[in-house]
């Protein structure tokens, strides 16, 4: 072998390590770690808390302008000093009302990414949401006859009614328009009742 032959192998090897390296480091890029998914649900629960109090805030600033107008008009005849106060609360109150408008739909929009955020945390975490926990509760169905052994409750460990309360939610979840707040409440009940089923079962196959 001469020694370009050497040399035009040895870059050819190189050149395949650093495309495998570089395909390596696009897999690494594209996998979502559990904690990555933790941190994102703490970010989106502290976005969802700031954006309730905002909202609290600008009502309770409405409330105290409506009140003050309610006492001003009470008072019949104004002064002009009343009357300047009395227009200046107006104006504000309008202001109040649009950021009302803009803070609710912030609460809504962050209450959505909540739920979104903490389902996809719990399914990286567990088997919910794959075809291995889809077994477990068909496995479940399908081999213990009794069905109605307890009631659902929300203390309820017997597992046949909890995988009938988590369909009933699922179900539920799937007449909904997705994005909408009912959908967002609902993804988070759904995700709760999953977590507690997976919990449920893992427990009896330990």
């Amino acid at each position: 072998m001469t020694a370009g032959q050497v040399a035009l192998n040895a870059f050819i090897g190189l050149g395949v390590g650093l495309a495998i390296n570089g395909i390596i480091s696009a897999l690494d890029a594209l996998i979502v770690t559990q904690d990555e998914l933790d941190d994102k649900v703490v970010e989106s629960k502290n976005n969802y808390e700031s954006s309730k109090k905002t909202l609290e805030d600008v009502n309770t600033e409405l409330s105290n302008n409506k009140k003050q107008i309610d006492e001003l008009l009470g008072k019949g005849k104004l002064t002009y000093l009343e009357q300047s106060e009395l227009d200046k609360l107006k104006e504000a109150t309008k202001e109040l009302e649009s950021q009302k408008k803009l803070r609710e739909k912030e609460v809504s929009k962050n209450q959505r990414e909540l739920a979104i955020d903490t389902a996809n945390s719990s399914k990286k975490y567990t088997n919910i949401g794959t075809n291995t926990f889809q077994e477990e509760v068909d496995f479940y169905k399908k081999n213990v006859n009794d069905y109605t052994g307890s009631s659902w409750d929300s203390e309820s460990k017997a597992i046949l009614p909890n995988i009938q309360r988590y369909e009933q939610l699922k179900q539920q979840l799937d007449e909904i328009t997705s994005g909408t707040d009912e959908w967002a409440e609902k993804s988070a009940e759904v995700n709760e009742q999953e977590t507690k089923l997976q919990d449920l079962l893992t427990s009896v196959t330990e």
